[in-house]
């Protein structure tokens, strides 16, 4: 017979990976290489277009929009998705 859970042990029913979030330096570990690799350049790209957006607004580089135009600010948006995305299926878990 199995003894009943406690509270720092829940039962398995209960108990998922998916859910438990781990640091990324753990994560990175995991994942093994290139996958972590995938992640880290999604990131990198997300964040890119992030801080361009940021400094752009403040004056001290072109901004998207005179970059790309109001009908080019979907490049841009998809890129900043596909990394993200990129980045969330490589760190994925389950």
């Amino acid at each position: 017979m199995t003894p009943a859970p406690t509270d720092n042990q829940p039962s398995k029913a209960t108990r998922t990976e998916c859910i438990h979030m781990s640091p990324i330096s753990h994560r990175l570990a995991k994942t093994g290489w290139f996958k972590a690799s995938l992640g880290l350049l999604g990131i990198m790209v997300a964040t890119s277009f992030f801080v361009w957006l940021l400094i752009g607004w403040f004056g001290w580089v072109p901004t998207m929009l005179d970059v790309f135009g109001i009908a080019g600010m979907r490049t841009p948006a998809s890129i900043t998705v596909a990394g993200l995305l990129l980045a969330a299926i490589s760190f994925w878990e389950c």
